[in-house]
């Protein structure tokens, strides 16, 4: 799945500029002194979607940590379980080929 020819602007929401790339990948989110496991769904250079039980407000600031990297994002919107982050420092085109590549063998 190492492939970012895969990723495809997303249709249903064409402001968006950079395209997505669908997962289902578990993740923490920090928000304050809460940490919460959440499931990482897609995700850009820009920005992820996630899937969470309590989702903190709109504007808040949170930490995404994953297995492959770590960003500060604003929540961007929330639609029930779901939320939608705007990293503030962009993943870099290597570090998102690499989020996406499978774990090496051992």
């Amino acid at each position: 799945m190492g492939d970012l020819s895969a990723m495809r602007l997303d249709e249903e929401h064409p402001q968006r500029r950079t395209a997505r790339l669908k997962l289902f990948e578990p993740a923490e989110m920090r928000h304050g002194t809460q940490v919460q496991r959440v499931h990482l769904l897609d995700l850009s250079v820009a920005g992820a979607l996630l899937h969470t039980t309590e989702p903190p407000e709109a504007g808040s600031t949170v930490m995404l940590v994953c297995p492959k990297f770590t960003r500060m994002a604003k929540v961007a919107w929330i639609k029930e379980r779901r939320i939608g982050l705007s990293f503030i420092r962009t993943l870099g085109k290597a570090e998102l080929a690499e989020t996406i590549s499978p774990p090496a063998a051992r």
